[in-house]
């Protein structure tokens, strides 16, 4: 109640037509509040991606220093800006945590935004990615917005998370450390370009999520 979704085929139209991303971008498919049209200047939306990873463990949770971690990533973006710059596009400067990252243990989902400055907007842009674990791999929801869209995104959060569930057999605690494969990556590998990680555009002054971008998009790699 109160969203509409789009399958993965209207969500590529969305995405690459619409909101200017290269062609290639896919994701499994979007949610859009019920007020806004894909095409409005203010609209927001949430990309679903669900990446077969594997069991991601949680061991590091409380050990992972996001000071260092967030410096480690404004690196990664001046790398990647260097090729986008050669190939024409648009670059983008990592700002900073909009909302810092925070794992919930009960529930196993990890939150987390950024504020990203893009050369060619006058508005900054909000990558607000929430990640939820499973057994045999990660349910990424990725909010792409203006910076200006924090609040109202933050405010809807809770009813669209809980839109997802797993199947019993598939959620997190059903892991089975004999038969199931263990991911390499760990939850600061997911905060830094792991599963979903990439950096979304939208046309028009609205924008992004670290693993899509304005009129193209990239993986960050560390």
């Amino acid at each position: 109640e109160g969203f509409y979704y789009l399958g993965s085929d209207d969500a590529y139209r969305v995405l690459v037509e619409a909101w200017g991303n290269l062609e290639g971008l896919t994701t499994d498919g979007m949610i859009f509040p019920e007020e806004y049209s894909p095409l409005d200047y203010d609209s927001w939306a949430v990309t679903l991606e669900f990446e077969d990873t594997g069991y991601i463990s949680d061991d590091d949770a409380l050990e992972i220093d996001y000071t260092e971690l967030l410096q480690t990533m404004k690196s990664s973006t001046r790398e990647v800006n260097r090729q986008r710059e050669a190939a024409g596009l648009q670059t983008a400067e990592l700002v900073g945590w909009a909302a810092p990252p925070r794992y919930d243990g009960e529930t196993h989902r990890l939150y987390w935004a950024k504020e990203i400055d893009f050369s060619d907007s006058d508005e900054n842009t909000l990558n607000y990615d929430m990640r939820f674990l499973g057994r045999r791999g990660v349910l990424s929801m990725n909010f792409v917005a203006g910076i200006s869209k924090l609040a109202e995104v933050e405010a809807a959060a809770p009813d669209i998370l809980a839109m997802p569930s797993f199947d019993e057999g598939s959620r997190y605690e059903d892991f089975n450390p004999k038969l199931d494969t263990k991911s390499s990556l760990g939850l600061a590998g997911l905060v830094a370009g792991g599963a979903g990680a990439a950096v979304i555009a939208k046309k028009g002054g609205l924008i992004l999520l670290l693993a899509f971008l304005k009129k193209g998009w990239i993986l960050i790699v560390l």
